[in-house]
């Protein structure tokens, strides 16, 4: 999520955010894509009823573009139809507004990105197994997505094609959700359609060259992450460019120390995180509940045995202790100002029930 991305002519910038978003009623901005804003939002009912809500509005550069304002509507369409907890769940999307928005749970969190690099700049690095229980929940929710199903019960075949630290988002209890299905391909997708599509350091050798992708992707660049995890270094070099990086996954070159780095790790770990990232993806996990299965072994060696998922959630919770203190003074705020008069609107796609949070989602 490229949260500090701003795009000038926005009418956020110009004005502040909006003040009612369909009978949504708008709280604060959450974060900023190339793509998105996502906005902290709330919906008032009878009885003093009130939730919060994520809402990702398109930008209004690409809200009058019809192919821009399709993918939005394509990957709100998707998200709907799956429900998982490890999965960010999709409620709605508003499409008569001036600008579309997706209705999404409300979660209380941060991306794993931006936990690891919080927790390196704080001198309290993830250990091994919280880490890497952090990536076995990311497997569940893929897993899931693989073999999910449409609401007309033919298989959708999602392959998400975007899977990285900054799409993996922790909560405070501890509990790992996939977000942000944007560039996801499904059964009715175009397989020509973004080759470009995600963040290179992440992206599979067939997605790079533009081949027919599965879900054996999506498991390597869950793949690159464990890497990552387990050296505690980039898998590929600090200098490399976005294009040197492309051309090397074309050709099938990934970096010369893929292996090399994994000397000391046990010989289970080395085994699964080397079979994840094989450039062929016949080498590789065919199945993300495979992977999932040699994950489990090698957490049972290596996770205390007093651990539970509430341990990475303190971490997120201290790590972020301040931006969640700043959010709730202004869910609170928010709580002081007139009730907002708003008309009332249907939604186009439902989804599962929400869970409560505080969202800082993947735009």
């Amino acid at each position: 999520m490229d949260v500090d991305a701003r795009t000038e002519g926005d009418d956020a910038r110009a004005g502040g955010p909006p003040r009612v978003l369909g009978r949504y009623g708008v709280v604060a901005e959450l974060g900023r894509g190339s793509t998105s804003i996502v906005y902290l939002a709330r919906v008032e009912g009878r009885s003093g009823f009130s939730k919060r809500f994520a809402l990702k509005v398109l930008r209004r550069a690409l809200a009058e573009d019809p192919a821009s304002v399709a993918l939005f509507v394509a990957e709100a369409r998707l998200g709907a139809q799956l429900n998982h907890p490890n999965v960010v769940t999709t409620l709605e999307i508003e499409e008569g507004e001036d600008l579309p928005f997706i209705v999404m749970e409300y979660l209380d969190g941060a991306p794993l990105q931006d936990l690891l690099t919080r927790a390196r700049i704080g001198f309290m690095p993830l250990p091994l197994h919280m880490h890497l229980a952090a990536l076995s929940g990311a497997i569940e929710g893929l897993g899931y997505s693989h073999s999910a199903a449409g609401n007309d019960g033919i298989p959708l075949q999602v392959v998400h094609r975007d899977v990285s630290p900054h799409n993996v988002f922790m909560t405070i209890s501890g509990v790992p959700k996939v977000l942000d299905f944007g560039f996801a391909q499904t059964v009715d997708s175009p397989l020509t359609t973004i080759t470009s599509a995600g963040r290179v350091a992440y992206m599979s050798p067939e997605q790079a060259s533009g081949d027919a992708v599965d879900s054996r992707s999506d498991l390597f660049s869950v793949g690159v992450m464990m890497w990552e995890a387990v050296t505690r270094r980039r898998f590929w070099s600090e200098e490399a460019s976005k294009a040197s990086i492309l051309s090397a996954l074309r050709s099938r070159e990934l970096p010369p120390n893929r292996l090399g780095a994994l000397a000391k790790t046990s010989d289970e770990l080395r085994a699964m995180v080397a079979k994840a990232t094989a450039p062929d993806p016949a080498d590789r996990y065919a199945t993300a509940s495979a992977f999932q299965s040699d994950l489990r072994v090698v957490l049972n060696q290596i996770t205390p045995p007093t651990f539970a998922p509430r341990d990475l959630g303190q971490r997120v919770s201290t790590l972020f202790a301040n931006e969640r203190a700043r959010l709730q003074r202004a869910i609170e705020e928010d709580l002081q100002a007139p009730p907002l008069s708003v008309t009332p609107s249907p939604p186009v796609a439902a989804a599962a029930p929400i869970a409560a949070g505080t969202p800082i989602p993947s735009i």
